[in-house]
């Protein structure tokens, strides 16, 4: 019965553990993403603006979405859950910050 336990103790800590990597990986996919799509919109602003507005609607037709409106809210999430998963792993390997007691 010890041995179940090991085994799902181990299987739980390795699924903290990746949670946590693709938690990270989905943050910094949404950042490049974010930043991509701001630099061609304001591409496109600029283009527009210098009386290019064929160059301008052509930006705007390879990629239509202007911005992520929702980006604020699924970084927050994403951020807080790779907190939370993060810490847990940790604490499962004893591996959080701990100070030492006063003697």
């Amino acid at each position: 019965m010890a041995d179940l336990f090991r085994a799902a103790d181990l299987l739980v800590r390795r699924l903290l553990r990746i949670l946590t990597v693709l938690l990270f990986l989905v943050l910094a996919l949404l950042l490049a993403t974010n930043v991509a799509l701001r630099l061609t919109n304001d591409l496109a602003t600029v283009l527009s603006e210098r009386g290019y507005s064929i160059a301008a609607e052509a930006v705007r037709g390879i990629i239509p979405i202007g911005s992520m409106h929702w980006f604020d809210e699924i970084v927050e999430m994403c951020f807080a859950a790779m907190i939370f998963y993060g810490s847990a792993s940790l604490w499962a390997v004893k591996g959080h910050f701990c100070p030492k007691s006063a003697p």
